[in-house]
């Protein structure tokens, strides 16, 4: 038989300990961080900026060049939203430039003209006063001439008329698209220089 004292009381139950509260909200939490900073999409940036550029009427090499520098800033910040950028990124990816990647000087400064459009022109964020980039040594660029024997015994081997065309970039100082190298401006070209001056 039953003995009335168990039956009159019910069964002990064990309750479960809950989790602390902070073991369940940090982990919601740090997934969140990661979807809003890692593999933002940057196609309205790269869309803004050929919008900018081509209402400035810039050149598409300059398009070209701003769009490689912003590719490779993006992959600096690992595709943080642009929303959140602020001036110490671009501190971090000059400095980044200088310091790891040893460039030149007019090389960084290509990088920071290409960030700074971006922030004014495109993100609409106020640039400022930078200070306190490493900055890029300077190279000292010796240009490397031929001299004038040498130039005489270029043109020497040249055939008419190309070697009229070449007298005329050399004493001119202009660039080979400077020359037009039609026939009927070569035959004028050759009149005038034989035609003596006295």
């Amino acid at each position: 038989m039953t003995s009335p004292t168990r039956a009159n009381n019910p069964p002990t139950r064990y309750l479960e300990t809950p989790p602390p509260q902070h073991a369940m909200i940090s982990e919601p939490n740090l997934h969140a961080n990661q979807t809003t900073k890692i593999h933002v999409s940057w196609a309205s940036v790269y869309n803004s900026l050929a919008e900018e550029i081509s209402l400035r009427h810039y050149s598409p090499k300059t398009l070209k060049a701003y769009r490689q520098w912003i590719r490779q800033f993006q992959g600096f910040l690992k595709s943080t939203d642009p929303a959140a950028l602020n001036q110490q990124d671009v501190k971090s990816f000059l400095s980044f430039l200088a310091v790891e990647k040893a460039v030149a000087a007019s090389t960084q400064n290509q990088a920071f003209n290409a960030l700074l459009f971006l922030y004014k022109h495109v993100l609409n964020i106020e640039f400022g006063t930078i200070k306190g980039i490493a900055r890029a040594k300077k190279t000292q660029y010796v240009p490397v001439v031929l001299s004038r024997s040498e130039i005489d015994r270029v043109i020497a081997h040249l055939p008419e008329p190309y070697d009229l065309a070449m007298q005329l970039l050399y004493g001119c100082g202009l660039r080979v698209s400077g020359c037009d190298c039609r026939s009927a401006s070569i035959y004028v070209c050759r009149i005038l220089t034989l035609t003596p001056t006295c």
